[in-house]
């Protein structure tokens, strides 16, 4: 059976002759208002609408209409883009199985037990909390609050929290990924997120503040060795992590990364974090983690030493761990300063005997004339003049086949020519707030300053120094601590 013309059908049907002859709006085909804007809509329906339900079986119980029609038209209703390769490259079958989970998803999308059950999928648990505000309103007794303003219109919903909980460690970039998918699927019409941690910590990056509502970012590790000691080490703190990729990225980029064999960031506030080499971030003598000695506090800037019983253990010796024995680097960041001279070593070890043979660096400003200290195999000690009665700066000392140096701030302090041959290799471990003595038994030249930051390893040409300085420089700003 075939269905009528509706262009004619709907006014010769359900119009009489007189609305034909007394509509005074007649147009050259003699037809009135009324007939012209019914012929209308009965075109609509025959060039649109009845097709579509003449060939209903063909579109929505064959496969092949199936596929080609009713499974894409419900994929664009929920969103999926053209472009998600991954998914429509799969098969009809998966493709109908994801339209029926989304379809029972729509109905429910924008509530917390929407959240619950997404994020259950992915093996994460999530406490949403939303934020009450008292005195939405102007009253006689209260302003408008800052997040519910009376006179914008509509007043906005609560904002909430996301609280997410899973395995110790940090999210990686798929988590990420749908993390992020999850809380903007749900994102409940004028109402805007104030935070996103997991477990317990902050993992917002670069938070618009003002439309947090979807312009948020959670931040994913880029570099595989910060991803290791981020695991290791359990810090969360966001602004910390970057601050890590920021640096080990850098220093990549420089060439310099493979130049350092320990590095000490200080992170964590406690002795369990701080110890870590991020070079090796293994809780092993081997992996040279440090052990701290009679226990020096330590907070979010660093190390301080008291000057008679503490010091730090790194269990790296010079003459193994550096290729040569000799030519290596010292750095040390001092985060503050003191009253008067003290005769103190930052970090070091004696060689053989009390001479020159040292893998050291002294910085014991103000010592007379505003003197820096140090001593690297075969040079002999060496006093500095740092132009400041402030210990403040980042150090680096370094030895190559010909020379030794200095540097404070990325500025060049000191060169002196190194008897390469004529002195043997440090063969005892590098101390840190003191060095050790040649036996590698007893603690000498016990440091009272704070420290922020350590690194060891292969000589350093003054031309990479400055950029080193500039690297680790970024990275103490970040965090707040001593940078010039």
């Amino acid at each position: 059976m075939s269905s009528p013309n509706f262009e004619t059908y709907i006014f010769d049907e359900f119009f009489t002759d007189y609305d034909r002859r007394s509509d005074p709006n007649k147009d050259a085909d003699d037809k009135g208002t009324q007939q012209r804007y019914m012929e209308t809509v009965g075109k609509e329906l025959d060039d649109n609408t009845i097709p579509l339900i003449e060939d209903m079986n063909d579109n929505v119980l064959m496969g092949k209409g199936q596929l080609s029609r009713i499974v894409p038209y419900s994929e664009l209703d929920q969103g999926y883009l053209d472009n998600w390769e991954w998914f429509s490259g799969n098969t009809i079958t998966f493709r109908r199985n994801v339209a029926r989970i989304m379809d029972r998803l729509q109905r429910i999308a924008c509530t917390v037990r929407c959240c619950e059950l997404m994020f259950g999928w992915l093996g994460f648990g999530v406490t949403i909390t939303s934020t009450f505000v008292e005195g939405g309103f102007d009253s006689m007794y209260t302003f408008d609050s800052p997040a519910r303003d009376f006179d914008s219109g509509c007043p906005s919903c609560s904002d909430y929290s996301v609280a997410i909980t899973g395995a110790a460690g940090s999210l990686t970039a798929g988590d990420i990924t749908n993390i992020t998918t999850i809380l903007r699927f749900n994102q409940p019409i004028n109402a805007a997120i104030s935070a996103i941690t997991y477990n317990g910590a902050s993992v917002i990056d670069d938070f618009d503040t003002e439309d947090p509502t979807l312009n948020f970012n959670i931040y994913a590790i880029q570099d595989a060795d910060v991803e290791a000691f981020v695991t290791e080490t359990g810090i969360t703190d966001t602004t910390t992590i970057k601050a890590l990729d920021t640096m080990v990225l850098a220093l990549k980029a420089a060439s310099l990364w493979t130049k350092i064999k320990a590095m000490y960031p200080l992170l964590g506030s406690n002795a369990a974090t701080a110890k870590y080499n991020l070079k090796d971030p293994r809780d092993l003598d081997v992996a040279y983690r440090i052990t701290f000695y009679n226990s020096p506090p330590i907070d979010a800037y660093g190390v301080k030493w008291n000057g008679t019983t503490q010091y730090g253990d790194t269990y790296f010796v010079p003459s193994t761990g550096v290729t040569g024995g000799k030519n290596m680097h010292l750095c040390v960041v001092v985060n503050d300063d003191r009253s008067s001279y003290r005769a103190a070593m930052e970090m070091g070890a004696i060689g053989n005997g009390l001479n020159s043979q040292e893998m050291s660096a002294s910085f014991n400003a103000p010592a007379p004339n505003n003197k820096a200290w140090y001593s690297m195999a075969g040079v002999g000690s060496t006093s500095v003049d740092v132009g400041s009665n402030n210990e403040q700066g980042l150090y680096v000392v370094s030895r190559n086949t010909t020379d030794a140096y200095m540097f404070r701030n990325g500025v060049q302090l000191h060169n002196i020519t190194a008897a390469a041959t004529t002195h043997a290799a440090v063969s005892t471990k590098i101390f840190l707030g003191a060095e050790s003595n040649s036996a590698g038994t007893g603690v000498l030249y016990r440091s009272d300053l704070k420290h922020a930051f350590y690194s060891i390893g292969e000589s350093l040409s003054t031309s990479e120094i400055p950029i080193f300085s500039s690297i680790i420089n970024t990275f103490m700003a970040t965090l707040g601590r001593y940078n010039y």
